[in-house]
């Protein structure tokens, strides 16, 4: 079974800092499966572009490669606008694969976000370690019977259903360290510019990293209060 997992470009004024650890995480439960996965880094990618969005043909070109089984895209509230604009793309490339959102930017509002992306099959609502992991050996048992599934928004004809609330993940041990190899490294080496210490001063390759899961601030103008 051939997975996608695509990285939308966000903050263009500034250069790609921040590893996409989420697409990193998934790429790797799909290897330990044995399936075979690729990276589709687009806010990487646009460094080749003068830091613009990257141009559709060449979205088309790397989509059209491989006849994708499952294809998987995410990011913060603020890609939004750039999903919408890409998911026809990823539709008319690769018609036949089951296109599932996850992240920061559904969760909150997941039946809405299907209204709005239509393209979209699936939210995955949370964390979505174990709901992705769920989701993938159903698709490849070619099973259907993606209610039994926790932690989904799906399509119920003209209106969306809900299946059971996914618990939050117990032990983070459980979750495998991201698919490095399938990262666009170098070039979040290059932009990683927070040198907190003499030796990432004086470092070669140096990476910024947020370890947090969710956020555990209390914003009162944010949707989640």
């Amino acid at each position: 079974m051939k997975t996608l997992l695509i990285v939308p470009e966000i903050r263009l004024d500034s250069g790609p800092n921040h590893f996409p650890f989420w697409a990193g995480i998934l790429a790797a439960i799909v290897e330990n499966k044995g399936g075979q996965v690729a990276v589709l880094d687009l806010n990487a990618l646009r460094d080749h572009f003068g830091g613009r969005l990257v141009p559709n043909h060449v979205i088309e070109e790397e989509i059209g490669q491989e006849d994708w089984d499952l294809i998987g895209i995410g990011g913060l509230t603020t890609t939004y606008g750039r999903i919408q604009q890409i998911a026809p793309i990823i539709k008319k490339c690769s018609p036949n694969s089951i296109f599932v959102g996850g992240g920061g930017w559904s969760t909150y509002n997941p039946d809405e976000i299907l209204q709005l992306v239509p393209e979209l099959d699936f939210i995955c609502i949370g964390e979505g370690e174990e709901t992705f992991s769920e989701l993938y050996d159903t698709i490849n048992q070619g099973k259907n019977d993606f209610e039994s599934v926790n932690g989904l928004c799906l399509r119920d004809g003209d209106s969306f259903k809900y299946t059971n609330p996914r618990a939050l993940i117990a032990d983070l041990n459980t979750v495998p360290f991201p698919a490095y190899d399938l990262l666009e490294t170098e070039i979040y080496f290059k932009y990683s510019a927070l040198p907190l210490s003499a030796d990432s001063m004086n470092s070669k390759r140096r990476a910024s990293v947020v370890w947090e899961r969710g956020c555990p601030r209390g914003c009162t103008f944010c949707s989640h209060n």
